[in-house]
């Protein structure tokens, strides 16, 4: 193989990397905001409201 043609190679495989990342920040910025109750957000509201319930209800609370 050529130098030239090994370079090619490298920054086909660095461009294809680089079209991974935004598809990947999108599916963990859909776990980061409220969604169809199925979201890590989601999950941590559900707690947090669980647990000001238990807190109100609780003899100390």
């Amino acid at each position: 193989m050529t130098l030239i043609y090994r370079v090619m190679v490298r920054l086909e495989r660095i461009e294809q990397q680089g079209d991974e990342h935004p598809a990947h920040l999108a599916r963990i910025d859909h776990e980061l905001h409220p969604n169809s109750g199925a979201s890590l957000r989601d999950a941590v509201d559900r707690v947090d409201v669980r647990t000001q319930r238990l807190a109100a209800n609780s003899p100390d609370g």
